[in-house]
C-alpha cells in the first residue's frame, strides 16, 4: 500500500507523526471514498503519491498532512469545522490556501483563472508551505497527464511552463522545476521532444566517455589534495536544450553544456580551492566563471560555476558546491526543513519582495505581471559603503537609484558605475558597483517611464507627476472658476470673495472641499452649466412667491353651453382658456362637456364635428385659473428671483415655478400662476417683456399665440 511506502519515507519524523498521518489518511479515504482520477485510480492515490513527493524532500508532518487533505474542500462535502477538529488551525489554513476557488460568479475562464493564482500567491505570502504543497500535486499531475484529453493536456502543461515551472525556480526547488518543464515540453511540444531525446541517445555513448575521463582526472586532483569530494556527471534537461537551440539557434552539436560534472565536497573553502585547481588543469572560458557562493541567487541559490577546455578541447562546464548548498539548489525553500527542522519557515527564509511586487500588482494585470515577475533573474550591484543591492535583470542605473530611496531616483543626475560615467538607461550587470549624483531638487521627467524597468520606480514617477499634475489643476480649476463667476455676473473682480459660491456648489453636489471642485472644474466633469446653476439662488430664496392656497379657484366655472348654464363642464388642461377667450364644447363620454380654447390644436385633431358644441363665458368675473406660462430667457444671475418679484407687485399668485438652462446661456422658466381673466394675463406679459433678459412669453403650448 501506499500509505504503508509513505510512513517508510517518514523515518525522519518521531512514531507520533506517523499516527498524525495515517489519522489523515484514512480522513480523506473516507471523504474521498468512490471518487476516482482519470486513470481509474482510486483519488486516495494521488493524494499518497503528492505526500510522497514531500516526504522525499523531508517535508514536516503538518505540511505531509495538509498534503493529505488538499482536496478535500473542494472535491468532497467535508467541512472547515471538521479538519479544525481533527487536524487544527495549521493543517486548516493550509488546506484552504492550496484549494481554488469554487468555479462561479467569474465573466470568464480568464479572469477565473487570475483570481485562483491571486488567492493561492496570497496564502502563499503569508504561509510559504502552500506553495510547496502545491507544487508536489502539481508534479504528480504533470505525471499522470497522459490520462486527460489532449486539449486539457495543453491546456495544463502551458499553464505549467507558464507559471509553476517558474514559480519552482524562484523557490530554489530546481528538481521539481526541470521535471515540470520536461513533462509540460513533451506534451506542448512532442515532436521536438521526441527528436532532442534521440538525439541525445544517439550521443550518449560519445559523451559519457568524455565525462566519464574528465570526472576521473578531477578525483585524482581531489585525492591528491586531500580533499573530500564527490564527482559525478551532470543530469540533461530537454527543455533547456530546447530552449538554446531555438533562442540561441544553433545546431545540437555546437551546444557545449552537454558536457558538464558536479562536484559537492564538505566546506566553502574547499570549494574555492578545488576551483583553483581545476583552473591550474584546464584553461578557462573567459566571462563564464561566475561566483554564486560569495552573491547567492534571491532563490538562496549558490555555488561556483566554471567552463573550462577539456583534454580534447570540449567544452565541459562545472559546477562546485557544498552538500547543503546542493541540497538547497535542488530542494530551494523546501530544503530549510532538512536542516532547520522548524514548525514554520519565516517568509524571509529567502527573498521574497518580488511576490509581494505580484501581489501589489492591479488584477486585470496579474497574470501578465506574475509572469514577468517569475521569470526574471536577479543581478547584484554595490552601494558605495559595501552593501548589496538586489534588482530584477534588465534593470537599469535609474532603477538603482530609487531602490536606494526615492529621493535620490527623483534627484538623479548622473550614474557612475564601476568608476565611470554612464548613459541613464545603463543596463546593470552583476557586481556593479554604483554610485549616484543627484540634483539640490527634484526634476524627473515623463520619460523616464521609457528608462525604469521596475514596477516601483514606474510607480513613483507617475506618483511624481500626479501630485505636479493635481497642483496644476487646482490652479487652472480655481482661474477658470472665477472666470464663470465674472462671465455671468456673480462677482466684479477677481479679487471679490467666492467662497460663498464655493459653498453653494458643495451643498448642491457631491464635491466636499473647493480643491474637489476646482480639479472637476479642470478635468471638465463640471461644466460651465452645471457651475452656473448650483452658483444660483438656493430655491429655497423664492418659496416666499409660491402661493399655493391662497387663491380661490372655481371647479365649475359659468358657461354657457348652446345657451344653457346647468351642463357640467371643465377646463381643459390642454389649452386652459381663461374668460374672454374664444371658446367651444367638446362632449366627452361621461365627463361633461370639455371648454377648449376655440384655436386648440388638441381638439382641432379630432375629426368627430359632430361631438362639438357652441360655447361662451356667460360674464367676466374674478375667480381665477392655474394657468402653465412658459418664459423664454438669456440666463443670468436673480433672473427668475426678478420675475418672481414682478409678479409679486401684480398681486399674481404663482403655485408652481421650475427652470431648464441650455448651453447656448439661454433658458425656460415654467410659471403655473393664478389668473383671473385674459386681459390680465396679457397685462402680465407686457409687464415682463420690459425685462431685456426675457425673450418670449407664451401659454399653453397647445394654443397658437401671436
Amino acid at each position: 500500500m501506499s500509505i504503508d511506502t509513505l510512513i517508510a519515507l517518514c523515518d525522519y519524523m518521531p512514531p507520533a507523526d506517523h499516527n498524525l498521518i495515517r489519522q489523515a489518511h484514512a480522513f480523506a479515504s473516507m471523504h474521498h471514498a468512490n471518487q476516482t482520477r482519470h486513470s481509474g485510480d482510486p483519488y486516495t492515490v494521488h493524494l499518497e503519491q503528492v505526500a510522497i513527493i514531500l516526504a522525499k524532500l523531508h517535508q514536516h508532518p503538518t505540511i505531509i498532512v495538509a498534503s493529505l487533505l488538499h482536496d478535500i474542500l473542494e472535491d468532497t462535502t467535508c467541512t472547515d469545522a471538521a479538519i479544525q477538529e481533527g487536524f487544527g488551525d495549521t493543517v486548516l489554513a493550509l488546506v484552504k490556501g492550496v484549494t481554488k476557488l469554487a468555479r462561479i460568479n467569474f465573466p470568464s475562464s480568464s479572469e477565473q483563472q487570475a483570481e485562483n493564482f491571486r488567492r493561492l500567491f496570497m496564502a502563499m505570502a503569508n504561509d510559504i508551505r502552500v506553495i510547496i504543497i502545491k507544487l508536489a500535486d502539481r508534479l504528480h499531475n504533470m505525471r499522470t497527464i497522459h490520462h486527460l484529453r489532449p486539449d486539457k493536456q495543453r491546456r495544463i502543461a502551458k499553464e505549467t511552463l507558464e507559471i509553476y515551472a517558474p514559480l519552482a525556480h524562484r523557490l530554489g526547488m530546481g528538481s521539481i522545476k526541470w521535471e515540470l518543464e520536461d513533462g509540460a515540453f513533451s506534451v506542448l511540444h512532442r515532436d521536438d521532444f521526441v527528436h532532442i531525446k534521440s538525439l541525445i541517445s544517439e550521443k550518449r555513448h560519445e559523451r559519457e566517455a568524455i565525462v566519464d575521463t574528465m570526472c576521473q582526472t578531477v578525483r585524482d586532483l581531489m585525492h591528491e589534495a586531500g580533499i573530500e569530494a564527490d564527482v559525478s556527471g551532470r543530469p540533461k534537461h530537454f527543455y533547456s536544450i530546447y530552449k538554446k537551440i531555438k533562442v540561441n539557434k544553433i545546431e545540437f552539436s555546437q551546444l557545449f553544456d552537454l558536457y558538464g560534472i558536479r562536484i559537492i565536497t564538505d566546506t566553502v573553502s574547499h570549494c574555492y580551492h578545488i576551483l583553483g585547481m581545476i583552473h591550474t588543469n584546464y584553461k578557462p572560458v573567459e566571462g563564464r566563471i561566475k561566483d554564486y557562493i560569495a552573491l547567492p541567487k534571491s532563490n538562496m541559490y549558490q555555488s561556483l560555476h566554471t567552463t573550462v577546455i577539456g583534454s580534447k578541447g570540449h567544452r565541459i562546464e562545472i559546477q562546485i558546491r557544498t552538500q547543503e548548498m546542493h541540497t538547497v539548489a535542488e530542494h530551494g525553500i523546501a530544503a530549510h526543513w532538512m536542516y532547520k527542522q522548524k514548525k514554520k519557515v519565516s517568509k524571509n527564509a529567502m527573498d521574497l519582495v518580488w511576490l509581494n511586487h505580484i501581489l501589489e500588482e492591479s488584477p486585470d494585470q496579474f497574470i501578465e505581471n506574475l509572469k514577468s515577475n517569475l521569470y526574471n533573474d536577479d543581478v547584484f550591484i554595490f552601494t558605495p559603503k559595501g552593501d548589496v543591492i538586489a534588482l530584477p535583470k534588465g534593470a537599469t542605473i535609474l532603477d538603482a537609484a530609487f531602490k536606494i530611496h526615492t529621493d535620490v531616483g527623483l534627484r538623479f543626475k548622473a550614474g557612475i558605475v564601476n568608476g565611470r560615467i554612464v548613459p541613464i538607461q545603463y543596463v546593470l550587470v552583476n557586481g556593479d558597483q554604483i554610485d549616484i549624483h543627484q540634483r539640490r531638487n527634484p526634476q524627473p521627467n515623463l520619460g523616464w517611464l521609457d528608462i525604469v524597468t521596475t514596477r516601483f520606480a514606474k510607480a513613483k514617477i507617475k506618483s511624481f507627476f500626479k501630485r505636479q499634475d493635481a497642483e496644476l489643476r487646482l490652479h487652472l480649476g480655481e482661474t477658470t472658476f472665477k472666470k464663470i463667476l465674472l462671465k455671468y455676473g456673480f462677482i466684479q473682480t477677481k479679487k471679490q470673495d467666492i467662497a460663498p459660491f464655493l459653498e453653494r456648489i458643495q451643498a448642491k453636489t457631491n464635491y466636499r472641499s473647493p480643491a474637489d471642485i476646482f480639479i472637476a472644474i479642470s478635468n471638465k466633469e463640471l461644466s460651465d452649466d452645471l457651475v452656473v446653476k448650483a452658483c444660483k439662488d438656493d430655491p429655497l430664496d423664492v418659496t416666499d412667491f409660491l402661493h399655493k392656497s391662497s387663491a380661490k379657484r372655481m371647479d365649475r366655472p359659468l358657461i354657457l353651453v348652446d345657451g344653457e348654464t346647468d351642463i357640467e363642464t371643465h377646463i381643459a388642461q390642454c389649452c386652459q382658456p381663461l374668460p374672454g377667450d374664444p371658446i367651444l364644447g367638446y362632449i366627452t363620454r361621461g365627463f361633461g362637456v370639455a371648454i377648449h380654447h376655440r384655436h386648440c390644436r388638441t381638439v382641432l385633431k379630432h375629426k368627430d364635428m359632430s361631438r362639438m358644441t357652441a360655447a361662451s363665458w356667460t360674464y367676466h368675473h374674478q375667480d381665477v385659473y392655474a394657468t402653465d406660462i412658459e418664459l423664454t430667457v438669456i440666463d443670468r444671475p436673480h433672473l427668475l428671483k426678478d420675475i418672481l418679484q414682478e409678479l409679486s407687485a401684480s398681486r399674481i399668485n404663482i403655485s408652481k415655478a421650475a427652470t431648464t438652462l441650455y448651453k447656448n446661456g439661454r433658458a425656460k422658466i415654467f410659471l403655473t400662476c393664478d389668473i383671473g381673466q385674459l386681459d390680465e394675463y396679457i397685462h402680465i406679459k407686457q409687464r415682463l417683456l420690459r425685462f431685456e433678459d426675457i425673450v418670449d412669453i407664451r401659454r399653453n403650448s397647445s394654443v397658437g399665440e401671436s
